[in-house]
């Protein structure tokens, strides 16, 4: 089942507050905060790989999902706390 619009911000609203108040000894709001993020960014590089998909490639679009992609794999090294970490987009091209 997939959870509405409402239910996730309902969940992330309790992560976060169990991430403030230090009550996530499980780590699960931590994990769903980061995982919401990831969702986001890679929703951003799908739309505009869609984008190219369907249009084709224009200098803007090609700068744009090189900026997503970068966006992306920054957001990354940030979560896992060291330079070069990959958890699946990979170095490829342009980075």
């Amino acid at each position: 089942m997939e959870p509405s619009k409402q239910q996730i911000e309902q969940a992330l609203e309790v992560a976060r507050r169990l991430s403030e108040e230090d009550l996530d000894a499980d780590l699960l709001g931590a994990v769903l905060i980061y995982l919401e993020r990831r969702a986001a960014d890679l929703d951003r590089v799908r739309e505009q790989a869609e984008r190219y998909l369907l249009f084709g490639m224009g200098v803007e679009d090609h700068r744009k999902l090189l900026q997503l992609l970068r966006q992306a794999r920054e957001h990354e090294r940030q979560e896992a706390g060291a330079e070069g970490a990959d958890f699946g987009l990979g170095g490829g091209p342009g980075t």
